[in-house]
């Protein structure tokens, strides 16, 4: 039971809920993220962070800079059914729908600084 409310307590924050969005789609760069959410790196990597403990999330270095990207989704974990259900009801919430556009440009431009 305590690690199924730990889960959620990570699902209980709207830079962490946004970023899950955000990653349902591509992998991206902690400066795609920090551009997205408009907080300071090290915000971003705690958000990150929570996510990454509670199974949400996987990382990876690439250079300086690290990536992350959604856990895989297969099976019926738990994990993996709240990530599921989260994805599928915010789908088509505005905030998502406006920070898919954010995105888009973000990774139109790709910005130097995660080369």
């Amino acid at each position: 039971m305590e690690q199924t409310l730990e889960r959620i307590k990570a699902l209980a924050d709207r830079h962490r809920v946004r970023a899950l969005l955000a990653l349902a789609r591509q992998e991206l760069c902690l400066c795609n993220l920090q551009d997205l959410l408009g907080l300071v790196p090290s915000s971003v990597s705690r958000h990150m962070s929570i996510l990454q403990e509670a199974g949400f999330v996987v990382s990876m270095k690439k250079g300086k800079w690290t990536y992350f990207s959604l856990a895989p989704l297969d099976g019926d974990t738990p994990c993996s059914s709240l990530l599921r259900w989260l994805l599928e009801s915010l789908e088509n919430d505005p905030v998502a729908l406006a920070d898919r556009e954010i995105v888009r440009q973000l990774k139109k431009k790709d910005s130097e600084r995660c080369k």
